[in-house]
C-alpha cells in the first residue's frame, strides 16, 4: 500500500499518535457548494479506531464550525458547535439534538504495519 490516494487509501499517521480526545482531520477537497470536505479519525477511550465525515447531520456543515473543537467534553461523543447535537465516538449515533435518531456518515480506516489508513472513495 502506498501513500498516494490513487489506490484507493490515504495515509492518516502512525497509530501510536492516536489516543482518546485527540483527532485526525484528513482533508479531502471540497463539495459541490464549496463546503471543505474532511474525514475525523479518532480512537474511543476502549481503543477502538473510528471515521466519521466532518458533517452535521441537520445541516451540511462542519461540526466545529471552524474551530477545531469537535468534543463534548468527552473523549467518546462528539459535538456539533452550531447545533449541539452530540454524536457517540463507537457509531456514528446522534444522542442530543435537531437531527438525533441519525448516524454521521461512516469512513473506513485500515491499520497496517503499525500505520492508520483511510480508505478514499
Amino acid at each position: 500500500m502506498t501513500g498516494g490516494s490513487d489506490d484507493g487509501w490515504r495515509l492518516v499517521c502512525p497509530r501510536s499518535e492516536l489516543r482518546a480526545g485527540v483527532l485526525r482531520q484528513v482533508f479531502l477537497g471540497r463539495n459541490e457548494m464549496g463546503i471543505p470536505v474532511s474525514v475525523l479519525v479518532g480512537v474511543s477511550r476502549d481503543g477502538d479506531l473510528y471515521a466519521y465525515e466532518n458533517l452535521c447531520k441537520h445541516l451540511p456543515i462542519p461540526l466545529d464550525g471552524g474551530s477545531g473543537d469537535f468534543f463534548a467534553g468527552d473523549p467518546d461523543t462528539l459535538r456539533c458547535g452550531t447545533h449541539g447535537a452530540l454524536y457517540r465516538v463507537s457509531d456514528g449515533f446522534c444522542t442530543r439534538g435537531p437531527c438525533r435518531g441519525t448516524f454521521l456518515h461512516k469512513r473506513t480506516l485500515r491499520e497496517q504495519e503499525g500505520e492508520v489508513w483511510l480508505r478514499v472513495e
